[in-house]
């Protein structure tokens, strides 16, 4: 190998070592992308009243005009499913959030009986499923009025 060529490799060995080492799982897009999000645990919403800053609203009074956001969160759905919501008509949005590992037994969004949301540009990944609109208890999924768009 010519000598002038060892420098450049060698940088290059570093750098990717680096980041094999500060992400355990050797996942470099895992690594890339959550460290633009805060933590946050699992977040259950059932019904309206539920909308607060402990389930990950930062902003918002349930408008149409002012809808409940809920943004910027890394969410390790291990252990639950990531975001849960049901039974609401408020008008909210889930945005650049991260949702992962779920693997084969939790989802990373999931719907049951909820309009008026907007689900845009999240990375959901590693989970049983992305993004899921659930039948209610007579197995009809009464889901409407709900928009998904940027999302992977």
């Amino acid at each position: 190998m010519n000598k002038k060529w060892l420098p450049i490799f060698f940088c290059l060995f570093l750098t990717a070592a680096a980041i094999f080492t500060i992400s355990p799982s050797g996942d470099i897009n895992t690594f890339l992308v959550s460290s633009d999000y805060l933590q946050h645990n699992p977040i259950y919403i059932s019904g309206n009243n539920d909308f607060s800053e402990q389930n990950g609203v930062i902003s918002g009074d349930g408008t149409c005009d002012d809808p409940y956001v809920i943004q910027g969160w890394e969410i390790n759905a291990d252990s639950a499913d990531g975001i849960v919501i049901r039974n609401t008509s408020v008008y909210f949005v889930i945005k650049n959030c991260f949702i992962h590992d779920g693997e084969g037994e939790h989802d990373g969004i999931k719907f049951y009986n909820v309009t008026n949301a907007v689900i845009e540009n999240n990375t959901v990944t590693g989970n049983r499923n992305g993004i899921v609109f659930s039948p209610q208890i007579n197995g009809k999924e009464n889901s409407e009025n709900n928009i998904i768009q940027g999302n992977d």
